[in-house]
C-alpha cells in the first residue's frame, strides 16, 4: 500500500510537468508487458466464454 501511495504521489508530480494525458499514457505503456503476460496466462488457463449478446455488449463497452 505504501508503494502504491508513493507511485500515486509521483504520478501527480509528474503530471504537472508532462500533462495528465501523457502521464497516463506512459503509465499504461510501462504496465503493458505485465498486463499482456497476465492476460495471456488467464486466457490459456480459462478461455473466455459468452453468448453473442454478451460479446456484443463487451465490444460496445470496449469501443
Amino acid at each position: 500500500m505504501i508503494v502504491c501511495a508513493l507511485a500515486y504521489a509521483e504520478g501527480g508530480i509528474l503530471s504537472r510537468r508532462l500533462g495528465a494525458w501523457q502521464t497516463i499514457s506512459w503509465a499504461l505503456l510501462a504496465a503493458a508487458p505485465v498486463t499482456i503476460l497476465l492476460t495471456g496466462w488467464a486466457v490459456v488457463d480459462q478461455p473466455p466464454t459468452g453468448t453473442p449478446a454478451e460479446w456484443l455488449a463487451f465490444a460496445y463497452l470496449a469501443s
